[in-house]
């Protein structure tokens, strides 16, 4: 133990204030905390810093951004070099059939003194049955990227095949100043993908990692890892990145 101090931040947020969690951005720590509007039906995300040399909080809270509507979710995440975070929300669905509603995510892209980099309201460009959201990030560019597997009908039963599969992986990329996403189809030289993740690595680089299959029927037989060319918009097996798993170790 350093140093021990023991205060009350409550009385610097907002009477709405709840689920406060702590996080370190950059060399800055906050306290960021959820705001309910009941009478307005909308959320929203403030924050409260800590100042770790004096263990107290600044006087004020600060106000980063509201929702247009009811958020069913939310969620925080950090970029690789720590210095943007992603707040996401999920708004209410308009319709509760799946097959007839596209959903809208919110993305809200702060640096680490909490100035806005950029923000909106995306509605997705499939429907909810069409499309799954498997992994996303925020970069260190503030630009965010979603892996998302798309089905070729319109709900994952539909156009099922014993031989192929019914499903493709597409990269969605959402950055600022733009008014519309990057859609980056995911090819894999005719292998089954089963699974998949985005991330960063030290170099600013955007890699998609997974496993794959041979044929449909398999549960896998090696890992692949992609590049994304960002400025092509194209991805391609990085290094020769198929690795085989052995067929004595499986």
């Amino acid at each position: 133990m350093l140093k021990e101090k023991t205060v009350e931040p409550e009385n610097k947020l907002s009477e709405r204030a709840n689920n406060p969690e702590f996080m370190r951005v950059g060399n800055k720590t906050y306290l960021f905390v959820r705001d309910v509007y009941k009478d307005r039906n909308v959320e929203g995300v403030s924050c409260l810093e800590f100042n770790l040399d004096k263990l107290n909080f600044e006087p004020a809270d600060k106000k980063l951004f509201e929702t247009s509507d009811k958020a069913s979710s939310n969620t925080m995440d950090l970029s690789k070099n720590k210095k943007m975070v992603l707040f996401t929300y999920r708004l209410r669905p308009e319709k509760r059939n799946d097959k007839l509603n596209n959903d809208v995510i919110g993305m809200q892209v702060f640096d680490q003194d909490m100035n806005k980099q950029w923000g909106d309201e995306m509605k997705m460009p499939y429907t909810e049955a069409k499309m799954d959201n498997l992994s996303y990030i925020v970069s260190n560019e503030g630009s965010v990227y979603i892996l998302a597997k798309v089905y070729e009908g319109e709900t994952p039963r539909e156009k099922r095949d014993r031989k192929l599969p019914n499903y493709h992986l597409e990269l969605l990329i959402y950055e600022k100043g733009k008014v519309t996403l990057d859609i980056v189809q995911i090819k894999l030289n005719n292998l089954v993908p089963k699974s998949a993740y985005l991330f960063e690595t030290e170099k600013g680089e955007i890699l998609l990692g997974g496993f794959y299959a041979k044929s449909l029927i398999k549960p896998t037989d090696g890992a692949f890892v992609l590049q994304l060319d960002k400025a092509a918009k194209t991805t391609s097996i990085l290094n020769g990145g198929l690795f085989e798993i052995p067929s004595n170790l499986i």
